[in-house]
């Protein structure tokens, strides 16, 4: 059901939007590569780094902290930030937007986007 739910959301997404990119790197623990579900360019902004779970979790946000959001600074020389994209909220849910226009003007960082099937924009 979860990458039933990523592929829906990657659907739904912007065409700029660059779905499962690999990415290779090198840390202390030597080379790897990781793949984040989805990432969007913003004009003036960030790059956003989605991360889709059905249920908002903390590994969502641990993933996004810890290996993705360095990854993908480093790769494109410019700030990215983490948006965790979950069907269910849970009570810790924090910083809920439904739309990619509340993405854009949510506090930073990490916001959890609240997605159901909905136009994104």
């Amino acid at each position: 059901m979860g990458l039933s739910y990523e592929r829906a959301f990657g659907k739904a997404l912007p065409r700029q939007a660059k779905l499962g990119p690999w990415f290779e790197f090198e840390d202390m623990d030597g080379p790897g590569f990781c793949q984040p579900d989805a990432i969007l360019s913003v004009r003036n902004g960030p790059i956003l780094v989605f991360e889709c779970k059905l249920s908002d979790t903390p590994a969502g946000r641990a993933q996004l902290d810890e290996l993705y959001l360095p990854v993908v600074r480093k790769a494109f020389g410019r700030e990215a930030e983490g948006v965790v994209v979950t069907k269910h909220l849970k009570p810790g849910s924090t910083q809920i937007a439904t739309s990619l226009r509340e993405i854009f003007s949510a506090a930073w960082p990490c916001p959890t986007l609240h997605w159901r099937g909905a136009p994104l924009l």
